[in-house]
């Protein structure tokens, strides 16, 4: 379903709310969606080698931005690992993205002038307007996004929404999150590394 689409069904639910504010909504509930953990959609990787993006560091700076200033094109929101060799991730600390600061790097020892693997995940495309399709996929936008969308707005309305706190979050989004993380293939044998 496109995301003109949706905001139609809304607004015919809510005929009171502009489309520009339901589209607002809109967005925020999928930025909700892909910041509660890390799924394969929103992983970022360089499309030359398909590998995690590199930072290369410098000797004696201890912290780094990972953002544009560091070559990383996406909109970063969380680093889960750093590393040389993927099996032995580096020891240092990691900060979400928070809306004054972008996501962080903090090495513990000096980090040298090298180039470590970063694994990361982005944010959602913003949906600035109705032409930009949503990045949950189409099977799910009826079942769960329509759903999530308007118990978010019920919330808004009236501080609560059962619908929004007890389904969507509570069911909707475990789900939603399950399958598009078991839309990927995995190797069985693989170490889970919680984040």
């Amino acid at each position: 379903m496109q995301t003109q689409s949706l905001i139609n069904l809304a607004k015919k639910q809510f005929p009171d709310w502009s489309r520009e504010m339901l589209l607002e909504f809109l967005n925020e509930l999928q930025r909700i969606i892909f910041t509660q953990s890390p799924t394969n959609q929103m992983k970022v990787y360089d499309p030359s080698t398909g590998k995690d993006p590199i930072l290369t560091t410098t000797s004696g700076q201890y912290e780094y931005t990972i953002d544009s200033t560091n070559g990383f094109d996406a909109e970063i929101w969380r680093v889960v690992s750093v590393y040389i060799n993927e099996d032995e991730p580096i020891e240092c600390m990691l900060l979400d993205t928070t809306p004054s600061s972008p996501a962080k790097v903090i090495f513990k020892e000096d980090p040298a002038s090298q180039d470590y693997y970063v694994r990361c995940y982005r944010f959602p495309v913003e949906l600035v307007t109705e032409n930009i399709q949503l990045e949950v996929p189409d099977a799910y936008h009826l079942s769960h996004v329509y759903e999530g969308l308007c118990g978010l707005i019920e919330k808004f309305r009236s501080g609560k929404s059962d619908r929004y706190d007890g389904i969507f979050m509570q069911t909707l989004l475990p789900d939603l999150l399950k399958k598009m993380s078991d839309n990927h293939t995995r190797v069985a044998n693989t170490k889970y590394r919680g984040y």
